[in-house]
Order: structure tokens, then C-alpha cells, then sequence
């Protein structure tokens, strides 16, 4: 029994075994090369907010077939041995499995490989989902081959792109003392990415804003309510090849101390700004600040919050015995 095992591990030396994006196993019998080459990837992931604590890097053969993945903890380099052939190269922090709010979807094909906000179920594509900012980056590349005479092993330098979009929101209202509660949401935002061509799918999607910060009000008497958010994007602001014409919408539906609920909605297209920082893209949206965009003062019915007070008749005078 002893010398089958050791005829089978005998067997097993030159096959390096590689997981492929299904779950499965993708062999690579070195026996049958007859080239290969040693490549080392060197990234930058200065981009995210907090340093990863590993990557998934894809190799997909200009001749077809699946990739070749590989998983490390290890994310300032790789070095892998390959076929000697071009590849499409695709990297991404962490590993599929790793991430709570995002999804990866045809992985095994470079043309069609995209990262996507999973739909909550609903009719419409709405999500209560709240990415994390500066969290997912990715790139992809091209991987040319090399003549091995000019060159004993190939080195390439990547940066990861930052894909999740620091999205920050403030509304200027006036009579806000008069909230209990606000909640919202946003169209018009990108539901997916496309890792091949790091652009954004034209499906857009809607966001749900819970949990809203309140600010009360100044001396003039406008408070304000604030929310941060992650975002893939806006299509016509991050992607000049869409041609969408970006139409975003911000709905607000406030609960007042009345009980009375008041609903407002306005499209925001114009009011947003988007800043290009150390971490990429940052989008600000400031609503009510100018006359012209002021949303009406939320107020209670006239019946509501005040004291009644009624005559108590004709003037009397009384003496009073001490």
C-alpha cells in the first residue's frame, strides 16, 4: 500500500493545480509545456481606505478557456509561472466570497466579468444595502509576453482603481423642529461595474436612505439632515462612453411631531459636484442652500402646536377681605 502512495504523489509532482472562478479546479500539466515564463505583479492599493488583507488575481490565455486564479494574503506582490502567451489580467481586493454588499458575476469570461449591487427582490431595483466608501478596488490589464531572450522574467507594476465612490448628502431645512423623523432615497445611481472595461452598466438603481443625521436649527431657524453614503457611481458622470443623460432624483418623505407625514421630491442632477481627491472620485450633493433651490419650510397645521386662549368674560373688580 506504501509504494501505491508513493507512485501516486510520483504522479501528482508535475501538475500545478489552480482553483478557477466556478469553485472548481483548473490543471496545468507543466509536462506538456512547452514554454512557460515566471511573472511578478507588484500593486499600490493606496486607493482604499484601510490596507487589504488579500487579493484575487485572474489571468485569462488570449487562446481562450478559464482563467487562472490566485488567492493571497499577500497583496504588495505576486509571482506566478504561466504559459508563455498574452493574458487579460483582472485583480481585486479581497476574495469573492469576502464581500457582504457587492457580487461578482461571470468571472470566467474577462469580456463579461462585472461587479453588481445584488437587487433587494423588489419590482423596481431599489437597495437598502449601504456600501462601505474606498472599500472594493480593482483593475484590469493586458499582460503581453515576453521574448525570453531580452528578458529573464517579466515585471509589471499595478494600481488598483477605487470603485466604491464616497457619496455625501446635505439638505437645508428650515422648520425642522418640527421633524420626528425623515427617511429618502436616490435614483439614478449605477447598479453595476464592468471589470473589463472599468465602466460603469447602464441598469441604474435606487437607493435607500435610512438612518439620516439631524442638525437643528441655527439662529435663523434652518437646520439640516445629512447622510453618507457609498456609491459605483453616476453613469454620466463616471462614464463618458454611456451616453446616459444622468436624470437623479432625491425623494424625503418627513414624519412631523404631528404625526402628519410630508413628502417632497426633487431632481437633483444639477446640485451635484463631484471632487477628484487621493482616494479618487468624491461626490457632494447640497440641496436648500440658495433661494432657488430651497424645499418648502416644513410647518404644523394651524390647529397644531399652539394654545387656544378665549375671553374669560367682562372685566369685574372683587374685594378682597384680609
Amino acid at each position: 500500500m506504501r509504494l501505491i502512495i508513493i507512485n501516486i504523489l510520483a504522479l501528482l509532482t508535475p501538475l500545478l493545480t489552480l482553483f478557477d472562478c466556478s469553485g472548481g479546479m483548473r490543471t496545468l500539466d507543466r509536462s506538456s509545456i512547452e514554454d512557460e515564463r515566471e511573472i511578478t505583479l507588484y500593486f499600490d492599493w493606496h486607493q482604499l481606505s484601510e490596507r487589504p488583507t488579500g487579493m484575487t488575481v485572474l489571468f485569462y490565455p488570449e487562446d481562450g478557456g478559464e482563467p487562472y486564479k490566485f488567492v493571497s494574503n499577500v497583496v504588495d506582490s505576486i509571482t506566478v509561472k504561466l504559459p508563455h502567451q498574452n493574458y487579460e489580467m483582472l485583480v481585486f481586493n479581497q476574495t469573492v466570497e469576502e464581500y457582504r454588499s457587492l457580487a461578482f458575476r461571470n468571472l470566467t469570461d474577462f469580456a463579461l466579468a462585472e461587479m453588481y449591487i445584488p437587487d433587494d427582490g423588489t419590482r423596481a431595483f431599489n437597495s437598502k444595502t449601504r456600501l462601505q466608501p474606498n472599500s472594493s478596488a480593482t483593475k484590469s490589464t493586458t499582460i503581453p509576453k515576453t521574448t525570453r531572450a531580452l528578458i529573464e522574467r517579466a515585471k509589471f507594476y499595478i494600481e488598483p482603481e477605487n470603485r466604491i465612490y464616497d457619496m455625501d448628502v446635505t439638505v437645508y431645512v428650515r422648520g425642522i423642529q418640527f421633524m420626528r423623523s425623515v427617511e429618502g432615497s436616490m435614483d439614478g445611481l449605477a447598479s453595476g461595474f464592468k471589470l473589463n472595461r472599468e465602466a460603469l452598466v447602464d441598469e441604474q438603481m435606487t437607493q435607500i436612505l435610512e438612518g439620516w443625521d439631524i442638525q437643528q436649527p441655527n439662529s435663523e431657524g434652518v437646520g439640516n439632515i445629512h447622510i453618507n453614503f457609498g456609491t459605483l457611481g453616476i453613469p454620466y458622470l463616471t462614464d463618458s462612453e454611456s451616453g446616459n443623460s444622468a436624470n437623479v432624483n432625491l425623494d424625503l418623505t418627513f414624519t412631523l411631531t404631528n404625526g402628519e407625514q410630508v413628502h417632497f421630491s426633487f431632481n437633483v442632477t444639477k446640485y451635484i459636484q463631484v471632487h477628484e481627491g487621493g482616494t479618487g472620485i468624491y461626490i457632494d450633493l447640497y440641496l436648500g442652500t440658495n433661494e432657488e433651490d430651497n424645499i418648502p419650510p416644513l410647518e404644523l397645521s394651524p390647529s397644531e402646536g399652539a394654545f387656544k386662549v378665549e375671553s374669560w368674560g367682562e372685566e369685574k373688580n372683587h374685594e378682597i377681605k384680609l
